[in-house]
């Protein structure tokens, strides 16, 4: 959404929930603005009409992408859920229920749900890298890598796949190749200047424990504006940082402690 879009939808009515919900998502994934998100959300919620199907579903949906955000995944299940059985062919909601299994560990549901998403629509191609991670973190190493491997070679990205791939091979003692991927990432982000490789970058030097270019790499995708980083907090991958004093200034800046 741009700032043109979300002003003209409040000149014609700001109180509008649809206008609300586009709000309380470009604060979401823009400006950070978690304060701002929920009071969006929560207006939105007050004012929608039941009976229509799309405006409700729309703020369920951001309702559970809020709340994965805020580490509330129980919350976040609760509103994806409902979604989901509103409209069971919504792959972003799919998407974002398998995310919040993944990451409150329950690792079958979160299989299942993204392998019914590729049964259905085996062209969805994010799908392979959703199951990528989430076979890796079951210890299934060499699927998960074939997963990643499917998302590189039929994304249409220019830097797909290369940062799961550059962290598979460092976390099974794979350096070279590790090392290979991460050098691809900066090639794409060389040639193509306007696509930002930073939280990318930042996944694959955390691969290979590299956590001071890790952090470096954190701060640019923060600088820049990533919208990635919102899930740093409840993302698992993460978890080994969070130690690191480096983090809690990061997350500070992030979610506005």
């Amino acid at each position: 959404y741009t700032l043109e879009s979300l002003c003209e939808a409040d000149r014609l009515d700001a109180n509008h929930p649809a206008t609300h919900t586009i709000w309380a998502l470009y604060h979401l994934f823009f400006t950070w603005d978690l304060k701002a998100v929920s009071e969006h959300l929560e207006l939105a919620s007050k004012n929608r009409e039941q009976e229509n199907f799309i405006l409700n579903n729309a703020v369920l949906h951001t309702s559970g992408i809020y709340h994965v955000v805020t580490n509330q995944i129980d919350q976040a299940l609760h509103f994806l859920r409902k979604a989901f059985k509103l409209d069971p062919l919504n792959l972003s909601i799919q998407m974002e229920l398998s995310r919040s299994y993944l990451y409150c560990r329950d690792y079958r549901k979160a299989l299942d749900t993204v392998n019914n998403i590729i049964h259905a629509r085996p062209d969805f191609i994010p799908a392979y890298e959703m199951k990528g991670w989430i076979l890796f973190s079951m210890g299934q190493q060499r699927e998960g890598m074939e997963s990643f491997e499917y998302y590189k070679a039929n994304s249409a990205l220019p830097a797909a796949g290369l940062a799961a791939l550059s962290y598979a091979c460092a976390r099974t003692l794979r350096a070279c190749d590790a090392a290979k991927f991460k050098d691809l990432l900066i090639a794409v982000a060389q040639d193509t200047p306007e696509h930002l490789v930073h939280y990318d970058l930042a996944i694959t030097h955390l691969g290979a424990q590299e956590y001071s270019s890790m952090f470096e790499q954190l701060h640019l995708a923060v600088k820049e504006g990533m919208p990635s980083v919102i899930y740093l907090e409840t993302d698992p991958i993460w978890d080994e940082i969070r130690r690191f004093n480096e983090y809690r200034e990061l997350k500070k800046m992030i979610y506005k402690e």
